[in-house]
């Protein structure tokens, strides 16, 4: 009986060190005017022309929001569609497709491909509207790790709210 319970003991040990070391751990980031669930890995830089930039290894992403004033000079307003401003943001941006909603609703993306600083690298550009603003939220990685982050990014993507 004794060998039995120490067998279980030393199983059930190794079950939850090893679900341990594959268990992602996550955080919420909370920025003026939008949250995020990401993984604990992601790290804040400082980059221009955006608001915010965050990355970790993989995958990096920015934010950027544009004001419903700032956007009346191409005409979009708070009366406007994200639709509308996704094709605004579609035209001022030849790599970009179309915008189209995203599997679950929460917001409208598009992807591309582009090359910088001579690296391949993949973008998946998220548009949401805010009470004062529509918000751009560009996540990146290698080309290379498309496929193995493309489910990542989306998850990420699904877990923004904005003000």
């Amino acid at each position: 009986m004794r060998k039995k319970i120490i067998l279980i003991s030393t199983l059930l040990i190794i079950t939850l060190l090893i679900s341990g070391c594959f268990k992602s751990n996550t955080k919420l980031i909370k920025e003026d005017g939008y949250t995020i669930q990401v993984t604990d890995d992601f790290k804040k830089r400082e980059i221009e022309n955006f608001d915010t930039y965050y990355e970790n290894e993989k995958v990096g992403f920015t934010s950027l929001k544009e004001s419903f004033e700032d956007l009346a000079i191409v005409d979009l307003n708070k009366d406007s569609l994200l639709s509308d401003y996704g094709k605004s943001v579609a035209a001022n941006n030849d790599s970009l497709e179309t915008f189209k909603e995203s599997k679950d609703g929460k917001y409208m993306y598009a992807s591309y491909e582009a090359t910088a600083s001579g690296k391949d690298f993949f973008y998946y550009s998220v548009i949401k509207k805010g009470t004062d603003g529509f918000w751009l939220f560009n996540f990146f990685c290698l080309k290379s790790d498309k496929n193995e982050q493309l489910s990542n990014i989306e998850k990420w993507a699904s877990s923004i709210e904005v003000e």
